[in-house]
């Protein structure tokens, strides 16, 4: 998980939500350094406020972008925009595993 929300925040580029990035971060890493691992409610939090950030950023841009005109840069923001909703639902299945697994 540090890993993922680190690559999150370099990968932020410039959008206002790798605040939460680096809140996850730190209080993951600090728990893996302490060797407590995170409650398993902590961890349907973080996931579901990821699938809220993820889903709403892809909207955003898909909305933004969706009738900008034949470029490189649209298919790109088009692109990062899919994998957004995407990772949204990769998270939105850790937290419905985490839940039932333990």
């Amino acid at each position: 998980m540090p890993s993922f929300a680190y690559l999150c925040f370099v990968n932020n580029n410039g959008r206002d939500d790798g605040i939460f990035y680096t809140e996850i971060f730190v209080s993951e890493t600090n728990g893996y350094l302490m060797q407590t691992p995170s409650h398993k409610r902590i961890d349907i939090y973080y996931s579901l406020i990821g699938v809220a950030l993820f889903v709403a950023s892809g909207a955003v841009i898909i909305d933004r972008f969706q009738h900008y005109g034949k470029s490189d840069f649209r298919d790109k923001n088009l692109a990062k925009a899919s994998l957004s909703i995407i990772n949204g639902a990769v998270l939105l299945v850790d937290a419905v595993l985490t839940q039932r697994g333990g």
